[in-house]
């Protein structure tokens, strides 16, 4: 009994520390069934410990039974059919129903029903260790790509600087987008942060103080920003009208200019400082670089403060060009990625920014600069180009000069029917809609426009730079593990090793008391059932078949010294051990040697 006990505790604690490693490893399943490592033999191994000791622990506790069971025959009175359920209820359930039993052979039927119930810790410790789907984040230090703004992000030919196709596109597709764009070859299933320098526009209303100077010669300009902006859009304003009396055969309209704006970054020293008056001195810069088709370069000999003029319904917008630090976080599931602008600082004005600054603020003056106006007219015929005149109504159009902001969000914050008296017949449609804008105003969307374009540089290769920026990087690791709850398989073994050690107990006590040991082996029950009291009980029913007759069932019994009398005393010299009626075996008190 002690060794089975024993040989059950050791299996436990095999059990738990085989457990115990594999817990929070990753469960590997493989095609081979005869992988020992695969997740489905870890399992059966631990089903094979618990079934083991569960075993041992019930071999214990049944032997301890049998020295119980014995002890009783010996103390006691039994029916025949009690004598039977004693020696059947660790194989037959039904036998817990005999009442002579569960009142007067209470400790036996407990260890019977725990032989019964120790299944039970098997059950439940097996099923301890369960594959679960676990989700890790392991990081470590590694290069990512970062923008690399010492390329040349223009096209050089015959001389001049054309902006790379690439970033054109990535500009026009910036302005048409509320999100941001993935990388191409994001790293998979991983988030970093990135910080790093880049250019963006900070717009302002220009007070009177503002003056353009020169970039060498440090003299200011004779008009004020404010000025310059105000001549721009008065000289952009007739040419709108005059290209709208060109477009219509019938009777001219009117056209009201909504919205004009250029690049000083195009303006020349000599056209600044050109001794002409305020209109005749940029005409020459409204006719190229805000209504025309010619491609007008950075200038280099102004300096750089505002990149972009524009004016909308009497409001004088002015746009600088600003070093700003990226906060920027990319996230990646399998191969789509998700980047955000968690934040970003603007760290000063930019007089004379690098080559790369230059190109991505050109391509996106030139994606704003123009003028864009509502034409009202009674009819309107003629040729006009193709794809500038949106009609809202039979008497008003849009008409756009060089400019492609209405191919962008930022159209939605012009308010084109301010202050302007429509003609009489429908309104014309609603396009000062914020829907995709947040109800922006116009330079809040362009400093918006600017970062994200900053920011979409990292969708293409062409710009990026991937072996010089380090940062940590978190992993996102799906996989299968081992989950191990080492509380119900303590408390299950400890249950049933609580259970075991009671009967064990019980059953050293037994066994003492007993003066040697018991089975319930055949031979056992031969040896103690052959007296002639038995012989004549069972007459008739040699066959042993149920149902056994009900008074021989009713027969009361008990283990002890055959041959007594009815006061239980010795009739002959001869002493035997055995099963005798009730009041014809002396009790044993002490073991002695019999035949």
């Amino acid at each position: 009994m002690a060794g089975l006990l024993v040989s059950g505790v050791l299996l436990a604690t095999v059990h738990h520390i085989l457990y115990h490693a594999l817990d929070g490893k990753t469960a590997r399943s493989g095609e081979n069934i005869w992988d020992i490592q695969d997740q489905a033999w870890s399992i059966r191994f631990g089903t094979a410990i618990a079934l083991l000791a569960k075993t041992w622990l019930a071999g214990a506790v049944t032997m301890a039974y049998q020295q119980q069971i014995w002890m009783n025959f010996r103390c006691a009175d039994y029916t025949v059919g009690g004598i039977g359920s004693m020696l059947a209820a660790l194989g037959d359930c039904f036998s817990f129903f005999n009442w002579e039993l569960l009142a007067r052979a209470k400790i036996a039927m407990g260890l019977a029903l725990v032989v019964w119930l120790l299944p039970l810790s098997a059950l439940i410790s097996s099923s301890t260790l369960t594959v679960i789907a676990h989700t890790s984040y392991p990081s470590r230090e590694q290069f990512v790509p970062t923008l690399d703004f010492t390329k040349d992000l223009s096209v050089h030919y015959r001389g001049s600087h054309q902006i790379a196709p690439v970033l054109e596109w990535l500009t026009v597709s910036t302005g048409a987008n509320t999100n941001l764009f993935p990388m191409q070859n994001p790293i998979p299933n991983s988030s970093y942060r990135v910080d790093f320098l880049g250019p963006s526009v900070r717009c302002r209303t220009p007070g009177g103080e503002d003056r353009v100077s020169a970039k060498n010669s440090g003299i200011y300009a004779p008009l004020s920003v404010p000025e310059m902006i105000e001549t721009i859009y008065n000289v952009t304003s007739d040419y709108f009208q005059k290209a709208f009396d060109a477009a219509s055969t019938s009777t001219p309209g009117s056209g009201h200019l909504i919205y004009a704006a250029g690049s000083p970054f195009q303006l020349s020293e000599a056209i600044l400082w050109r001794n002409q008056s305020k209109s005749s001195a940029i005409a020459g810069f409204v006719r190229d670089c805000v209504v025309g088709t010619k491609d007008c370069e950075i200038m280099r000999d102004v300096v750089y403060k505002d990149a972009l003029w524009i004016r909308h319904n009497n409001q004088n917008i002015a746009c600088a060009l600003h070093e700003t630090r990226y906060y920027a976080q990319f996230r990646s599931i399998n191969t789509t990625q998700e980047v955000s602008l968690e934040a970003y600082e603007l760290l000063g004005a930019i007089d004379d920014p690098v080559a790369s600054y230059r190109t991505i603020t050109q391509s996106l003056v030139n994606l704003l600069t123009g003028a864009l106006g509502l034409c009202l007219a009674a009819e309107t015929e003629g040729e006009v180009s193709p794809g500038s005149i949106i009609h809202l109504s039979s008497q008003t159009f849009l008409r756009s000069l060089r400019t492609r902001i209405r191919s962008t969000l930022l159209i939605g914050a012009l308010k084109f029917t301010e202050g302007i008296a429509l003609p009489d017949g429908p309104p014309p449609s609603t396009l000062d809609d914020g829907t995709y804008t947040q109800d922006l105003v116009l330079g809040a969307l362009i400093e918006d426009f600017s970062r994200n374009l900053t920011m979409n540089l990292f969708s293409s290769s062409h710009f990026l730079n991937e072996t010089d920026y380090v940062t940590n990087v978190t992993f996102v690791s799906n996989e299968n593990i081992y989950r191990y709850a080492r509380r119900n398989l303590l408390i299950s073994y400890s249950v049933a090793f609580a259970a075991t050690l009671f009967g064990v107990l019980v059953g050293m006590r037994a066994l003492i008391l007993n003066g040697n040991a018991h089975s319930t082996r055949f031979a056992a029950i031969i040896a103690t059932t052959r007296s002639p009291s038995l012989a004549a009980l069972t007459e008739g029913a040699s066959m042993g078949s149920e149902p056994m007759p009900k008074e021989m069932l009713q027969t009361k019994l008990r283990f002890g010294i055959l041959g007594a009398d009815s006061q239980g005393n010795e009739e002959t010299e001869v002493r035997r051990m055995g099963f005798g009626l009730a009041g014809q075996v002396k009790k044993l008190v002490k073991v002695d040697h019999y035949v």
